[in-house]
């Protein structure tokens, strides 16, 4: 009986996520062959799954975005996979929807006003002089997950879709905190492209992992995400997989006090602030209290303990050697945590980070206040590959590539009031219908309370710009907001 059992759940198993896994060891294999040709090849067979597979193939994204950067590095015709999974689902959509065209265009309003925003940045940027090839970078980097809610609401989605894609991120997630500790005890020398490992860094950000995304910022928000969207499954299990979950929950946010990310801390706290407000849960506010205390005590303080005294060891040679370059003291984490509105911090953002940035947009507003002056003009997507027309008149030096680090100033400065009003549009417009949904749908309300945490934290990133947000935010808004009657996806707890 227990064989017969054990077998009907490997089966059960390969079927649901064997062809992902098929997908991950094709793309993996394609990098490890440092092979263009064969790396197109995969791209476009992994394209085509998505046409015939839609659902199957958009969960391909849950594993393969969060490892991009890793992917990318060691093979740089890997960056497309995202981009023909989408473009082919969303083929597969149109042609489904073949018999009756007039579904193409409905789109929520806020939906139009997205739209609207991008060819407002568009055209500015153009009469600006911004080459049209950089147009079409920033306006892919706007629009591709968010292509996601498009299609996802005119899926078929089930109650198992939505927990098996929360599962394959748990599991993402648990894997990428694994890979941050091996970082972090072995002073990033371990499992890491050689470019990262020579990468010299500044010894604020020595002391954080950047795991394989690439960037502790965004390895917090996903951590923390993953974490928080792994409470809809809890309702669903009793036993081993509910005790798996609690233990996942300790690593992610141990995991996540690891990168140091101040941004993210301030966000985790003032979304679970927020929730306890709105739902009255104090049991789940309890347990992410409970859980990120054995997270710092179990995860966090060992390791940072124990990387303390392996960086003395020859684990720390390469690191000392390349921090060399760097004459600065070097820097704790309770100095960057507590340092965050200290005087120095302030200083130095207001010559170089993200005060000069916000002085610097309010200056281009001030200047083009109407129609701003567009994409790639100042701190989006664009500029990071793309010079800004702009920045020698601004003070800016002109091959200077980094974000604005305030997604409301780089609306003003790019596209004045009109694109103001229009993204005050869209982002309420968004807020009011997930607000209608919160008694019918059981994500509705954390979805809202994420929202607004992406309020926030538009105020110190580009929030509508990142990978991450995009993979969590527009498939939950779909499931939200179906344009068809779907399985009531609420859990039992």
């Amino acid at each position: 009986m227990l064989v017969r059992k054990v077998g009907v759940d490997m089966k059960q198993f390969g079927s649901e996520y064997g062809e992902l896994l098929i997908a991950l060891l094709l793309i993996i294999l394609g990098g490890l062959t440092h092979n263009a040709l064969i790396c197109y090849g995969l791209t476009i067979i992994i394209a085509i799954y998505s046409f015939f597979r839609p659902k199957k193939g958009l969960m391909v994204l849950a594993i393969y975005v969060p490892i991009r950067p890793f992917l990318i590095e060691i093979e740089g015709t890997l960056k497309a996979v995202a981009d023909g999974i989408i473009l082919f689902a969303l083929l597969r959509v149109l042609y489904d929807a073949r018999h009756n065209l007039s579904s193409i265009f409905r789109l929520k309003w806020f939906e139009w006003a997205f739209w609207l925003y991008c060819i407002i940045g568009s055209l500015s940027g153009l009469l600006t002089g911004v080459p049209l090839t950089a147009v079409i970078f920033e306006s892919r980097a706007l629009l591709l997950f968010f292509l996601l809610f498009y299609i996802i609401r005119r899926l078929d989605i089930t109650q198992e879709d939505i927990k098996r894609l929360i599962w394959i991120v748990f599991w993402v997630a648990i894997l990428l905190s694994l890979h941050g500790w091996v970082e972090k005890l072995s002073i990033r020398s371990w499992l890491l492209p050689l470019d990262w490992v020579m990468r010299p860094l500044s010894p604020t950000n020595r002391i954080r992992i950047y795991g394989l995304i690439d960037n502790p910022n965004t390895l917090a928000l996903f951590l923390v995400l993953s974490y928080f969207f792994s409470f809809y499954l809890r309702g669903f299990y009793k036993g081993a997989l509910k005790v798996t979950l609690h233990i996942g929950s300790v690593i992610l946010l141990g995991t996540m006090i690891l990168t140091f990310s101040r941004g993210v801390f301030i966000g985790l706290v003032f979304c679970s602030l927020l929730y306890l407000v709105l739902s009255r849960h104090w049991r789940h506010i309890a347990q992410t209290a409970l859980y990120l205390a054995l997270g710092i005590l179990i995860v966090a303080l060992p390791i940072i303990l124990l990387s303390g005294v392996l960086d003395d060891t020859y684990l720390g040679e390469t690191q000392h050697r390349i921090m060399e370059k760097y004459d600065q003291e070097g820097t704790t984490a309770t100095k960057r945590l507590s340092g965050t509105f200290g005087k120095d911090n302030i200083e130095q953002d207001s010559r170089t980070g993200r005060i000069f940035y916000v002085k610097k947009g309010l200056e281009i507003f001030r200047d083009h206040p109407i129609l701003g002056t567009g994409f790639d003009t100042f701190g989006d997507s664009a500029t990071l590959s793309y010079p800004s027309p702009i920045y020698t008149d601004y003070g800016i030096a002109k091959d200077t590539h980094i974000y604005s680090d305030n997604q409301y100033i780089q609306v003003m400065a790019q596209t004045g009031v009109v694109g103001v009003l229009i993204i005050a549009v869209f982002l309420l417009g968004m807020l009011k219908a997930i607000w209608d949904r919160r008694k019918t749908s059981n994500l509705a309300l954390p979805l809202g309370v994420f929202l607004i945490g992406l309020y926030v934290t538009g105020c110190y990133y580009n929030v509508w710009e990142n990978n991450v947000v995009g993979l969590f935010y527009f498939p939950f808004l779909a499931v939200v907001l179906p344009l068809k009657d779907q399985a009531d996806e609420r859990s039992h707890e």
